[in-house]
């Protein structure tokens, strides 16, 4: 992972760096700020202004992916409240890092068969007449 144009691991990126290297734009990253507040957590410097430390970019990593793969937002923080920082870092630090289809929580749909369907449109159907009768 590119860490800039100096060679030692950064301690802190400051907001345009972060966004330069996610190559995202800054109101992006607010938005995500806001949204996933519980991962990504800037501190303010002397200065007063962000700045990120590592980890928030690796959040920041595996939320772009995330997107880019089709996720919902919903999604995305249910899977970021699950997972530790570890195993967060270990999946974006993977080489070919993608959310994988079978990652996300949604195409596990529960199969109803086919006889509750009816039985529960039946039951809608009679607490329906039964409201309109009132």
């Amino acid at each position: 992972m590119n860490y800039g144009s100096d060679r030692q691991v950064r301690l802190y990126f400051t907001s345009s760096e972060l966004c330069k290297e996610l190559g995202i734009d800054s109101n992006i990253l607010k938005s995500w700020e806001l949204s996933f507040a519980n991962c990504i957590k800037p501190k303010k410097n002397r200065a007063g202004k962000k700045v990120f430390k590592p980890k928030d970019l690796h959040y920041c990593l595996f939320i772009k992916n995330c997107f880019a793969s089709g996720w919902k937002r919903a999604d995305i923080m249910f899977q970021l409240q699950n997972k530790t920082e570890k195993e967060i870092l270990l999946m974006v630090e993977e080489p070919e890092f993608k959310a994988a289809p079978q990652f996300h929580p949604k195409k596990q749909s529960l199969q109803i068969p086919d006889q509750v369907k009816i039985w529960i449109r039946k039951e809608l159907l009679e607490i329906k007449t039964l409201l309109t009768k009132s």
